[in-house]
Parts: C-alpha cells; structure tokens; sequence
C-alpha cells in the first residue's frame, strides 16, 4: 500500500533468503516484483538517503517502491514499453544553445543528484513533473541546476512543478531527447507515462 500522510513507511520482515543487489535505477527497473532489492546505487538509492547494502541480520526493513510505465512511439510507427525507476526526461536541463524545453518526470524527485521536485515521494501512487519554459536563459538555467542540488531552485517563474496520475508529450523539435533511467531513446515521437505503485520491494 502506498505512503499515507503522517504514517510511517516500511515494515520489519525477516531477512529473505534471496536478495538482488541494483547498482543503479537502471539495474532497479530490470528487476521484478517478486524480487528483494537492496539498492547500492542510482537516483533512488539517494532518495532514500543512500543506505547501506543489508547485512547478515535477521531482520530487515522492507520498503515498497512504485514504478513509471513508459510507452514510446517512434517516428517509424512502431510501439515499445520500458519500465522506469527513477525518472523520464525531455530535453536539456542545460540546453547547449540556451533554449529549449526540459522537462523530467521524477518518481523519487532526485534526479543526478539534484533535488528537482523536493516533494517527490517514491511510494505515493503518483509521479512529480517538473517543466523547464524553453525561453530561460542558460545563465539562469546554471543557476538554477546549481540551486537544485539542495532544491532551493524553486518557486521560479520559469519553472513549474505539478504532481500528476498520467503523462504524455509530443516531440516539439526535430533534435529533442528523450531519456528514461538516463538511456537515450532515438527516434521517439510521442510519450505516454503512467505509475504503478508498490511495485519494487527494496530492502535496506
């Protein structure tokens, strides 16, 4: 069950006797439901204060963490569905020319180690967006990446951040990117992105 407001969030269980170790959101999203993970790296390590790998103990802390489904159609028509842990981004934080859209889809709200949407939970049923305005300036845009280490970039008028059910885009220029878990997917044309909760169990 998701995270309710003012409860605790985790459960003591006995240590289980499998345990598949993520180095990474990457490693996280190729892991199933069934799996005990204990996270050594990536964005969601970090969202949960980076803890150290479980020890040989008899209990354990389990913590139910959701998932963003990810449907991509590309330019040649074909459809293909991924599976994301920590977050789906379009754009440049930093574009090279000082323009252009960025916006991330976050689940943990930790994103390369900025704090993008600092009330982001990774267990609420629900996905945080925030929305670079493709006029910001790249000075501001340094700024502002520079400010998000500790989340003091917002509020901003140029940025905006919503928490949201569903998600989908377009590609607005010919060279926009699009990354899931940091991977670049080429060729996309449209973007859909819904959240299942509870999905990974993660041991810590």
């Amino acid at each position: 069950m998701t995270i309710r407001k003012g409860e605790g969030w985790g459960q003591r269980i006995p240590m289980p006797d499998s345990i598949r170790q993520a180095e990474s959101d990457t490693s996280l999203s190729q892991c199933s439901r069934s799996d005990f993970v204990s996270l050594v790296g990536g964005d969601i390590h970090r969202t949960l204060g980076s803890p150290r790998p479980v020890q040989d103990e008899s209990e354990c802390t389990l913590l139910f963490i959701d998932a963003l489904q990810v449907r991509v159609l590309k330019s040649d028509g074909s459809e293909h569905q991924f599976t994301a842990a920590s977050r789906v981004e379009i754009g440049s934080f930093l574009s090279p020319m000082g323009r252009g859209r960025y916006v991330c889809v976050t689940n943990g709200g930790i994103v390369n180690g900025r704090n993008l949407t600092p009330r982001a939970h990774p267990n609420d049923g629900r996905m945080d967006v925030m929305t670079i305005d493709a006029s910001m300036t790249f000075r501001h845009r340094l700024i502002a990446r520079n400010k998000a280490v500790t989340g003091t970039h917002l509020p901003h008028p140029q940025i905006s951040v919503r928490q949201i059910d569903s998600f989908d885009s377009r590609k607005v220029t010919r060279g926009e990117k699009l990354s899931i878990d940091g991977n670049v997917i080429t060729n996309w044309s449209e973007l859909f992105v819904t959240i299942t909760p509870d999905y990974w169990q993660v041991v810590v």
